[in-house]
């Protein structure tokens, strides 16, 4: 009697372990309409060079899930001159700081933005 009660309680564990870990999941409507996650860990807060000229700050806003609209603003003390070499013209690197760029690849994209700089 012991060892079929043990032999059904093993079945049972073993079925219970081959189930996706989707249906222990948390109910929903399974319509996959849920809203998307928050993916934004913290907005970037204005900053300003040591010299105190000029002023930036960005500004991240999630529209779907894995895509954002970022707003970028940079404010200056000193006049700039415009000229307009092309209406259409505008170039914005945006550089990956995370902690997926490890000192390697940090520098290779430091020294690739620096490169398409002096080109253009």
């Amino acid at each position: 009697m012991k060892k079929r009660l043990l032999a059904m309680l093993m079945v049972l564990s073993m079925a219970l372990s081959i189930l996706p870990m989707s249906a222990m999941a948390a109910p929903g409507d399974g319509g996959g309409d849920q809203e998307a996650a928050n993916q934004i860990a913290k907005q970037g807060e204005e900053k300003t060079t040591k010299d105190k000229i000029v002023k930036h700050s960005k500004r991240i806003e999630q529209t779907d899930e894995n895509t954002f609209d970022i707003t970028l603003t940079v404010q200056t003390k000193e006049t700039i001159e415009e000229q307009v070499v092309s209406e259409d013209a505008a170039v914005v690197l945006v550089l990956d700081v995370s902690n997926s760029m490890d000192k390697e690849r940090y520098s290779k994209c430091k020294r690739s933005g620096k490169e398409f700089c002096r080109e253009n």
